[in-house]
């Protein structure tokens, strides 16, 4: 087998690096995305929250 050359193996790290680039992009994309999503879960869970607690209000008025 033939020895590669310094330029061919500089080319296939860099080709790597690229690939581990692009993957870490989309990681990076997927987390963002799933943060926005728990946090407008989050935001959902208070306002329902609120809501069951005016509810008992209104109970402990009548």
């Amino acid at each position: 087998m033939a020895r590669m050359s310094d330029d061919q193996r500089t080319e296939k790290v860099i080709k790597k690096l690229q690939a581990a680039i692009a993957e870490l992009r989309t990681v990076q994309s997927l987390f963002h995305s799933q943060r926005r999503e728990l946090k407008q879960a989050v935001l959902d869970i208070e306002d329902q929250l609120k809501s069951i607690r005016s509810l008992w209000d209104e109970d402990d008025n009548h």
